[in-house]
């Protein structure tokens, strides 16, 4: 059926609806597969100047800025991995109303991600042994540069200077001493959840195996159904033709009876 278009210039089909319906998925399909491969390749470009920055925990270039800036790559990661998994999640749905072609970009682009969130799980592994193994860090100097000599001031402010420096080098070992414990603990929340994003993505990639595996053994036993029509078709079409060999056996009989009684009047008649 045909329709006015908006300024009673074009015309739409119904029948064109669909055309248009499986196009607008396929753009957003190939906008997907974008969006999971610009991530992928950032996520293991993260994770290689990760694998560079842990190799200096527990060395003397050590610091707490580093630590600070490997925590701050992990948490980027993550968000990063987060993402991507929805866009697979987005992909796979997306991917059964398309071709074949569709779904084998999709099925690489899903063992793509998995071995990267496999690359990912690793190296958060290796980051909270590193930072677990060596707690301590290089300390700063509490010098105080305002302070006179004691000669000058006496020994009883040496004494409460020194105290003070003590004072702040505790303070500082304590607050140092909870931001890693924090560190690490945010790690470990991480591993769990990129390990439970790696066991859904295999529990997708399962039954997506299981779906196609039905669908192939619906096809075989189309394939035998098929067959077996064809054979029971075979069969009919023999008792066919033994029926009508039976009927113009039939036939014959009964024309060579009429014969001989036409011929047994017939030479009555004559007598």
């Amino acid at each position: 059926m045909r329709k006015q278009g908006e300024f009673g210039y074009g015309a739409l089909d119904d029948s064109d609806q669909p055309f248009l319906a499986a196009d607008s998925e396929e753009k957003q399909f190939l906008g997907l597969m974008e969006k999971a491969s610009s991530s992928i390749q950032r996520i293991n470009s993260n994770v290689s100047s990760i694998e560079r920055s842990v190799r200096q925990i527990g060395t003397p270039t050590d610091s707490a800025n580093l630590r600070n800036r490997i925590t701050s790559v992990l948490e980027e990661v993550h968000q990063y991995v987060s993402r991507t998994q929805n866009n697979i999640k987005q992909l796979k749905e997306l991917a059964r109303n398309l071709n074949k072609e569709h779904r084998l970009q999709e099925e690489r682009i899903t063992n793509q991600f998995m071995e990267t969130v496999q690359r990912v799980s690793a190296i958060q592994k290796k980051v909270a042994n590193q930072m677990k193994s060596f707690p301590n860090l290089p300390k700063p100097s509490f010098n105080s540069t305002d302070t006179q000599p004691e000669e000058e001031v006496g020994f009883s402010s040496g004494m409460d200077a020194q105290v003070q420096k003590q004072s702040d080098a505790a303070g500082y070992d304590l607050n140092l001493l909870e931001e890693r414990q924090r560190q690490v603990r945010d790690i470990e929340e991480k591993i769990v959840d990129v390990n439970e994003i790696f066991r859904d993505l295999s529990t997708m990639v399962m039954e997506q195996g299981d779906m196609i595996d039905s669908i192939e053994a619906n096809v075989e036993r189309g394939g035998d159904n098929v067959e077996q029509a064809r054979e029971e078709l075979q069969k009919a079409e023999i008792y066919q033709r033994k029926a009508r060999r039976k009927q113009v056996c039939i036939a014959i009989t009964l024309v060579i009876v009429v014969l001989i009684i036409i011929l047994i009047l017939y030479l009555t008649v004559l007598k």
